[in-house]
Formats: C-alpha cells, structure tokens, sequence
C-alpha cells in the first residue's frame, strides 16, 4: 500500500465532563501519508455543536 489515509476526530469534552453519550464531532481532520511518513495532502472541516452550540 503506497498511502494511509489518517483521520482525526475532535469532540466537544472537558476532563471528567460530559458523558460520552452526549459528545459531538467539532472538527474532522485528514491527511494522506506515504511510506515515508510524507504528508500529501491535508484538509480540516469544522462543525458547531448542536445540543450545547458555544
């Protein structure tokens, strides 16, 4: 395989805050990554959150 497609996900938490069951996804980050551990590309999409909106 010539290329990893690594995700990252960011939720809403503070530590020992909200339960799991009420997080939501803000931020999708990724990047595609070679054998050398070259980035070719990236991109980053956010989100608000819609049960505590900031």
């Amino acid at each position: 395989m010539p290329h990893w497609l690594v995700i990252d996900l960011e939720a809403t938490t503070d530590e020992g805050g909200w339960p799991v069951s009420e997080m939501e996804i803000i931020e999708i980050g990724a990047t595609l990554v070679n054998r050398q551990g070259g980035n070719r590309t990236t991109s980053s999409v956010s989100s608000a959150p819609c049960g505590a909106p900031c």
